[in-house]
């Protein structure tokens, strides 16, 4: 009779874990509650490289293009990451520049051009989400929230150089589906 009883209450207290369980979590394994520290893990895995202005590899005139000064490039060609190359051309001179191997290390290619590469300002390291805000549901009865985020950037030796920030702040929003929450729709 006593073993019966044990059986019982553990049944029952089984029954009512799982019960809370799927109250909780929801039958679909989905969390109902989008927290600023879930938000926050899931823009990090969705942000990219910061990106400098497309760039071939060599370029005419990449003071101009990249809206900077001699200044600066150089300093890139004193931080071992371009050569900087005057040549006679047609009318005029024009300045070149090459990137060495080492700033080669800090380019990408570019997802439209093949023949362009981007130069990396930056890697994210870590983010922020400073607020988040419950929208109407979408059309399909989803429920939408807004995260603010600000994000944090780990500097190339050409960020260092031709960046001023080592911060983004954004926004993204995430839509609740049966299986949990997801950015965008």
């Amino acid at each position: 009779m006593k073993n019966k009883i044990i059986i019982i209450v553990v049944i029952a207290v089984l029954a009512i874990a799982a019960l809370f369980y799927f109250l909780k979590v929801g039958i679909s394994g989905g969390s109902k509650t989008l927290t600023r520290d879930k938000a926050a893990k899931m823009i990090m895995a969705k942000l990219e490289p910061t990106t400098g202005v497309v760039s071939y590899d060599q370029m005419y005139h990449a003071y101009a293009a990249y809206g900077t000064n001699d200044d600066k490039l150089k300093s890139l060609e004193n931080a071992g990451l371009i050569k900087i190359v005057t040549e006679p051309h047609i009318w005029s001179l024009a300045t070149l520049f090459l990137f060495t191997d080492k700033g080669q290390s800090y380019t990408a290619p570019n997802q439209n051009l093949s023949s362009m590469k981007d130069i990396i300002l930056g890697q994210p390291s870590s983010v922020v989400v400073t607020g988040l805000t419950e929208s109407a549901a979408d059309k399909s009865g989803h429920n939408i929230i807004t995260a603010k985020y600000i994000a944090k950037f780990k500097l190339t030796p050409f960020g260092q150089i031709l960046s001023n920030s080592d911060e983004r702040r954004g926004s993204y929003d995430f839509t609740l589906y049966d299986d949990g929450w997801r950015i965008g729709n």
